[in-house]
């Protein structure tokens, strides 16, 4: 009987052995999956949080560049169609790349109306040329001044360009037309076209008649260089269109130098860590690249800051 007891305590014992093992192995695989996820979420909080402390440098580094824009305005220290590099001494050697431009080289949509609320006859000269190359002849191109002007006394402004796409007949080209328009008008209420600034569709809009050609020619010799002492005024692109048989809108001005008011674009870009390994171990791809537009306007007690935003 004693013998009968012991061969069955043993052959239970190897039974229990084999489920011992098979527990040991499925503790030690949920314990190395478990410790797998949490070291990768630990990893990705390292680099999240290295990512945001890189955006919240970047984001200074671009306030930075604002300030320096700011001083730039005031001093009018910049060339036409200005790109500018700024290195502030506390961001390690970092630069800011900075584009000043010109806001009135476009068409200013609110400065359709006169000050009776009337709808200026330069104003509907410019839309009506404006308009010509995207297939909208002279009767609907007044029908849609008609529209802007509707909105403009009943929103005391157009505060947003996107919104001139509920207009029927721009709806259609909105896309196209955007970028040559802008919402901010000249401070001294003139309707004015910086020459320089402006895109061949804008420059189209100087006066009847003006060609491709003509167009071409313009842009030419603004960017040509050696013509950089002739662009202080703009005597030469009156002879350039009175070559072609244009004359210059009466009520028009034209301009070659920024004057009231601004575009700035801001870039701020980070040193290149892509395959560096940092501290903690971690390999950086991603470079990082922060934007900011700005539109500032000179005023009598120095410059204003008139729009802000992180892109």
């Amino acid at each position: 009987m004693g013998d009968f007891l012991e061969k069955s305590m043993l052959a239970r014992l190897k039974d229990s052995s084999g489920m011992a093992l098979l527990l040991t192995v499925f503790a030690v695989s949920f314990l190395t999956v478990v410790t797998l996820r949490l070291v990768t979420s630990v990893r990705m909080e390292i680099r999240s949080a290295a990512d945001m402390a890189e955006t919240v440098r970047l984001d200074s580094l671009l306030y930075s560049g604002l300030n320096y824009a700011l001083a730039v305005v005031q001093r009018r220290d910049w060339t036409v169609s200005g790109s500018l590099e700024y290195t502030p001494s506390f961001f390690s050697g970092d630069t800011c790349h900075l584009v000043i431009a010109d806001v009135l080289g476009k068409i200013q949509v609110n400065a359709l109306l006169d000050k009776n609320g009337n709808v200026k006859q330069v104003q509907k000269n410019i839309w009506r040329r404006f308009l010509e190359p995207f297939d909208i002849d002279s009767i609907r191109a007044a029908t849609i001044v008609g529209a802007i002007r509707t909105k403009i006394r009943q929103e005391g402004g157009i505060g947003d360009i996107g919104s001139l796409a509920d207009i029927e007949g721009l709806n259609g080209i909105m896309e196209r037309i955007a970028p040559y328009l802008t919402i901010y008008r000249d401070p001294d209420n003139r309707d004015i076209i910086n020459i320089i600034e402006a895109e061949p569709p804008v420059l189209r809009v100087l006066g009847d008649g003006i060609t491709e050609e003509a167009i071409r020619e313009i842009d030419a010799f603004r960017r040509d260089r050696n013509n950089a002492d002739d662009l202080a005024d703009t005597n030469w692109c009156l002879a350039i269109l009175a070559g072609y048989g244009v004359a210059v809108d009466q009520g028009l001005t034209m301009t070659t130098t920024p004057d009231k008011i601004v575009a700035v674009r801001i870039t701020a870009p980070a040193p290149d860590q892509s395959g560096v390994v940092d501290g903690n171990g971690l390999i950086h791809e991603k470079i990082f690249t922060r934007r900011a537009k700005a539109v500032i306007e000179q005023k009598i007690n120095g410059p204003s800051v008139l729009e802000w935003h992180l892109e």
